[in-house]
């Protein structure tokens, strides 16, 4: 089997710099096949500007809301305030139906009376752990083999998940400002690129359009005088 060659020492991998330049260079190029001129991408970007500060005021609530629903949602591998923490235990599933709903109705705060008062049942056969979810959010975790209550406590994962797509406030909210906050923070990305890689542009071609500037600016930041910047 022929064993890959080692790279050699002086091999370097793409830098910022040249990675920015092929930016600058597709940039310039897509402006150009549009057949936008300066004075056009001007404007454009001005009303760019204008629509990213608009469009971020908008939008300020429901992103809000989805980043902070989110980022709970991502710690529920251990929040116990997300959902309950699942005790590590192997057993086999022996109990039947019956002996599940009265375990859960062992447990008070679940306000579980009979099988309408739960929405979710999931079973683990790996585990032998049986989770009963009921309508007011508890969660009822139940040993498989024995029947017993192993953990119980409240589990917001499907209330923090509803809030998080806007369907808490009904489907005129969810699809009517929500999706589109979803779409228009999309806008935010693309736009705040592109206004941040303005200024980048702007300094290369007026480098490029007048050379003197690069020798004036070298020359100050040397601390030396220059009969070119008088120009």
């Amino acid at each position: 089997m022929r064993r890959a060659s080692p790279l050699p020492s002086t091999f370097k991998g793409p830098s910022l710099l040249s990675i920015r330049s092929h930016y600058l260079r597709a940039y310039t190029a897509f402006f150009a096949f549009c057949g936008i001129s300066a004075i056009s991408r001007a404007s454009m970007l001005k009303s760019l500007r204008k629509w990213h500060r608009g469009v971020s005021i908008l939008i300020a609530i429901p992103v809000f809301i989805t980043l902070v629903t989110g980022l709970l949602l991502s710690t529920r591998g251990f929040n116990t305030w997300v959902q309950p923490a699942y005790p590590p235990f192997q057993a086999e599933l022996k109990v039947n139906f019956d002996q599940i709903l009265k375990a859960a109705q062992s447990v008070p705060p679940a306000k579980i009376a009979s099988w309408n008062d739960v929405t979710q049942i999931d079973i683990r056969p790996g585990k032998g752990n049986i989770r009963v979810r009921s309508k007011n959010n508890w969660e009822v975790q139940i040993n498989g083999s024995t029947g017993a209550v192993t953990q119980a406590g409240p589990r917001r994962v499907s209330w923090l998940m509803s809030l998080h797509e806007g369907a808490s406030f009904g489907p005129l909210v969810r699809y009517g400002v929500f999706f589109p906050s979803a779409v228009a923070l999309l806008f935010l990305l693309l736009s705040g690129v592109v206004l941040f890689f303005q200024p980048v542009i702007q300094r290369r071609k007026g480098a490029s359009r007048f050379p003197q500037n690069q020798v004036i600016a070298k020359t100050r930041a040397h601390g030396a005088p220059s009969d070119l910047a008088r120009l």
